[in-house]
């Protein structure tokens, strides 16, 4: 009997998907009353372009960001595992905190995001992808999509496992299994032709 385990691959969303759900959530997050502390959509920027898990988004405090001349970055404290990491700041993450800190004004030791269980910003999650016609099957999906964002724009997938968190380089391997889109293998060709040509 063979005992190899077989993992499902991660769900992600496509370029076009993202546009789609982040267009809407910056919809809602303009028109919904809940929306107006901004938590759902940090949250969502902080696993699409931070890749956190939902908890350490939630758990995300001002004093675990670093903001310097040179040096814009998150630390994830007591992450899955217990193990504490640092996480680049991109724009988009590093503009929202931005906005919150300085309009919102919080508390350093209380976290960005008040939601209490993991279920609020599902909720909205399954909103907002219903209203884009983009199918989110978890708050995973968006995490899954960060780590094929940076594999497709050539992060090596050792730093990816730094960024993620895991602790063992396998559970990262994964994401090299997703087959590329038609989209990214008509952007490839056209890529190849200019080179050829």
């Amino acid at each position: 009997m063979n005992n190899k385990r077989f993992h499902k691959l991660p769900d992600y969303l496509t370029k076009e998907q993202q546009r789609e759900f982040l267009r809407v959530a910056n919809t809602f997050h303009n028109t919904k009353p809940v929306f107006r502390k901004n938590n759902v959509l940090l949250c969502i920027k902080l696993q699409l372009y931070a890749g956190l898990r939902i908890q350490e988004a939630l758990d995300l405090k001002p004093i675990n960001v670093v903001i310097g001349e040179s040096t814009k970055e998150l630390r994830v404290v007591q992450g899955k595992g217990n193990k504490d990491r640092i996480v680049p700041m991109t724009p988009p993450v590093y503009e929202m905190i931005g906005f919150i800190n300085s309009y919102l004004n919080p508390k350093k030791d209380s976290s960005y995001i008040p939601f209490k269980t993991r279920k609020a910003p599902w909720v909205w999650y399954k909103k907002i992808g219903q209203e884009a016609g983009v199918e989110i099957k978890g708050t995973h999906t968006l995490r899954h999509t960060f780590a094929r964002n940076c594999l497709r724009n050539g992060v090596p997938i050792n730093v990816l496992q730094n960024f993620l968190g895991h602790s063992a380089l396998q559970t990262t391997l994964v994401y090299l299994r997703i087959n590329p889109s038609s989209e990214e293998l008509i952007e490839a060709m056209e890529k190849i032709k200019e080179e050829i040509e």
